[in-house]
């Protein structure tokens, strides 16, 4: 996760678990009123889904007696209500502790509408250029992402990471943008393209392992490559209907299929994009449904790295 995600999931967190208080009961004083508990629930996905906070948070939950661990409101005992407020004042301590270092170390807070980029494992400089000069390439040749009124402007790399951020800027961006909604069918596209061409690279592989003439398997195979181009040629089309982007001649449409093949062989490698955490929900929601897909490439990965480990 990018540092600046862990330092606005925790600012806006804050607040939310500082609204679990305890009051007296006026019934009897050995007993404390507790509110604010819903409230805390409700961010508690997030700050688990952060390495340094989600221990104490879960602590926080486990403070609270498991019947009343799904109210909004309870009484417990006093003694039980030390423990709930000690846990939650080291989680707000943990917070506090994130949101100082990030903002001591000069980095602005200002809200983006953009696209967060993890950068595949790279095994030298030499690759980690490569990836990026294919990124470029991607990025700014690509028709589809030149949209009228809006451009990505290259924000910057994450601390100590392999996140690199871009902005959605211009007259157009509002409330969603168009340069990133045709990012989001890019991409979405592109595991259409790639899922297609793991199926034809298996059929080549049946292929070569029956026994017939050599011509006829390359006829068969000549013909594989055609369904694969008409496919590409679908897809390309399709990206024209949905974007409302017409491709002016077959040099664009060459830029397009480039730029297919060169995000499938970042995504193979393990790259992946997001929607900015700054982005209104209606940008989130174009980026959601490809993040299982990035979950099954990882999956892929991991059994290749197996496999050659066990060789």
């Amino acid at each position: 996760m990018r540092l600046r995600n862990i330092y606005v999931i925790c600012k806006k967190s804050l607040d939310s678990v500082k609204a679990i208080t305890g009051v007296q009961s006026t019934n009897n004083s050995g007993y404390i009123n507790v509110s604010g508990w819903e409230e805390f629930l409700s961010i508690y996905d997030d700050i688990s889904s952060i390495e340094y906070t989600k221990e104490i948070a879960l602590e926080v939950v486990n403070s609270v007696p498991e019947i009343y661990r799904h109210q909004s409101r309870f009484t417990v005992q006093r003694a039980e209500w030390n423990k709930i407020s000690n846990t939650k004042e080291r989680l707000i301590s943990c917070l506090v502790d994130v949101i100082r270092l990030y903002e001591s170390m000069g980095l602005g807070d200002e809200e983006h509408m953009g696209i967060d980029i993890k950068l595949p494992k790279c095994s030298d400089f030499s690759d980690l250029k490569k990836c990026v000069v294919e990124l470029e390439f991607i990025l700014y040749k690509c028709p589809f992402f030149k949209v009228q009124g809006e451009t990505l402007k290259f924000e910057g790399i994450d601390v100590g990471s392999m996140w690199i951020a871009f902005v959605a800027i211009g007259a157009a961006v509002g409330i969603t943008s168009l340069v990133l909604n045709n990012i989001a069918v890019f991409v979405d596209k592109c595991m259409a393209i790639r899922s297609h061409n793991i199926s034809v690279q298996q059929q080549k592989l049946v292929l070569n392992s029956m026994q017939m003439e050599n011509d006829e398997k390359q006829k068969i195979y000549d013909g594989l490559n055609k369904v694969y181009q008409a496919y590409v040629d679908n897809i390309v089309t399709e990206m024209e209907k949905e974007t409302g982007i017409e491709l002016k001649n077959g040099e664009e449409r060459g830029v397009v299929t480039q730029s297919f093949e060169k995000a499938n062989m970042l995504f193979d490698k393990g790259m992946q994009i997001y929607s900015t955490i700054d982005s209104p929900r209606e940008v989130k929601l174009l980026f959601e449904p490809l993040e299982m897909k990035y979950l099954s490439i990882s999956d892929e990965l991991k059994l290749l790295e197996n496999k050659d480990e066990v060789e």
